[in-house]
């Protein structure tokens, strides 16, 4: 990938980033601010590893891009923190009605609010390139247990 498009790509991920961000904390009912706070509660917490989780999937960007420091988010995490966040946060959805519910909730609202991402199925994406822009994305395809 050129310089180029690793600069677009990146102005991509900025963009889904702060939407994203707005629409978990409305999901997750806890403000931008106390998602990224210093404090540990568990709520804020959680809804944190739910943005990581939902950047992940859609961009499927490495854990290192997904942990750069961000407008609304000065604080860096390290990558392992963001893998260990979305791990925890996608075993937490298979046993917990209430967090399956919240990221059914998030990715209509994802579907519904950015608009050139469609979510065809449960594990699908349809990202729309523009015409021109050379794309390439890694796919990881995991079963259900």
């Amino acid at each position: 990938m050129n310089e180029k498009d690793k600069i677009s790509r990146l102005n991509a991920i900025e963009s889904y980033a702060s939407q994203l961000v707005e629409l978990v904390s409305e999901v997750c009912d806890v403000s931008i601010e106390e998602i990224f706070a210093e404090e540990k509660r568990v709520h804020c917490v959680h809804a944190r590893w739910l943005y990581w989780y939902a950047l992940r999937y859609i961009t499927g960007e490495s854990y290192e891009i997904i942990s750069r420091p961000r407008y609304f988010c000065t604080r860096k995490y390290t990558s392992n923190a963001v893998g260990v966040g979305v791990k925890n946060i996608g075993e937490m959805m298979a046993r917990e009605p209430l967090w399956h519910k919240r990221w059914i909730l998030l990715k209509q609202a994802i579907k519904e609010k950015i608009s050139d991402i469609d979510i065809v199925e449960d594990n699908t994406i349809v990202i729309n390139v523009p015409k021109g822009m050379r794309s390439q994305f890694n796919v990881v395809i995991q079963e259900k247990k």
